[in-house]
């Protein structure tokens, strides 16, 4: 479970900082 919840961070934080670069540009 806790494998699963550290997946789902990590798809959020490069989300995260995929609209941030947007947002940058």
């Amino acid at each position: 479970m806790a494998t699963i919840l550290l997946i789902e961070d990590e798809a959020q934080i490069k989300k995260f900082l995929r609209i941030s670069l947007e947002a940058h540009d």
